[in-house]
């Protein structure tokens, strides 16, 4: 909802992207701490200490999430351009305004 009050004419392709761009989190339960733990703090894959696997876990799906989505989509059949622009999501320098959109509405803004 939040990708189409700021952009009604949107391509089918943004809206799909929009509403399957987590499906990379599918894969793993979540709990909720440690869907909290992950928004608050995920560290480098290295980062050394005694920090339970499942802590490790959340954070390896929290950081590979649009990676594997993406991968699962393509595997489905899913338009390219979907995949993508769910493949990229999380990207710190968007190179297109679907993609900016899409950051937009993910974050709330």
């Amino acid at each position: 909802r939040r990708l189409l009050a700021g952009r009604p004419a949107a391509a089918s392709s943004l809206v799909r992207a929009a509403l399957l761009h987590d499906v990379g989190k599918a894969g793993r339960r979540y709990r909720v701490a440690e869907r909290v733990l992950v928004h608050l703090w995920c560290p480098a894959p290295d980062v050394p200490g005694p920090f339970p696997e499942a802590w490790r876990a959340a954070w390896r799906a929290h950081r590979e999430h649009a990676a594997a989505g993406a991968a699962r989509l393509r595997a489905a059949g899913v338009d390219e351009r979907v995949a993508d622009l769910v493949a990229r999501h999380h990207d710190p320098a968007p190179a297109d305004d679907d993609l900016r959109a899409l950051q937009a509405a993910d974050e709330g803004a």
